[in-house]
């Protein structure tokens, strides 16, 4: 599953995941109140993109047409990940970390925090059985 998703329709499924099922101009609400200006029709259109996306659906309780995520973030967060680093990286998250850490002063502290990351995924992976074994 590739989906690609523009960051004006995440917005719009962040709403959706805080919210649940929603109306057009319930999102519109929500947006507007986390300092978005979109129009009553832009927000349609990014519902109705995302609907023939299969991303969201329509709930059939009339007579205010609502919609909901079809997926949850985790799933969609993960797509979205993978998608990037396919992009960008060759599908590697080491070849990310290294281009980061190239061109950036990092504080010792985040890399105190990725070495604890890593020992925790391997931990992990340990006791899981998943991965191979350093």
């Amino acid at each position: 599953m590739t989906i690609r998703i523009p960051e004006s329709e995440w917005e719009v499924l962040r709403v959706l995941w805080k919210r649940g099922a929603c109306s057009v101009s319930q999102i519109q609400t929500s947006l507007a109140q986390n300092g978005n200006s979109y129009t009553l029709g832009a927000v349609r259109s990014f519902v109705m993109r995302l609907a023939a996306k299969n991303v969201v659906r329509q709930l059939d309780d009339e007579p205010i047409m609502r919609f909901e995520a079809a997926y949850d973030e985790a799933t969609l967060l993960s797509q979205e990940r993978d998608s990037f680093l396919e992009k960008y990286f060759d599908g590697t998250v080491s070849s990310l970390v290294a281009q980061y850490l190239q061109g950036e002063n990092v504080p010792p502290e985040e890399i105190e925090r990725l070495r604890g990351l890593l020992e925790n995924y391997r931990k992990n992976t340990r006791k899981s059985g998943k991965g191979k074994p350093s």
